[in-house]
């Protein structure tokens, strides 16, 4: 069994709780942005990834 990635997937866990957590913000559209953005960081390097993974078993 291969080992997930577990940084790129604890990151999207911080953005997805960034972004539940945003409401009760001061500025809840900047923290909805933010929490965004490290998802959608957090996805690309998962996918690039198992794109990288894929070629190197090739």
């Amino acid at each position: 069994m291969k080992k997930a990635s577990s940084w790129p997937t604890f990151f999207l866990g911080i953005g997805f709780l960034i972004i539940m957590l945003s409401p009760q913000a001061e500025s809840p559209a900047s923290a909805m942005l933010g929490g965004c953005l490290v998802v959608i960081l957090s996805a690309i390097a998962m996918v690039r990834k198992k794109k990288r993974d894929r070629t190197h078993e090739k």
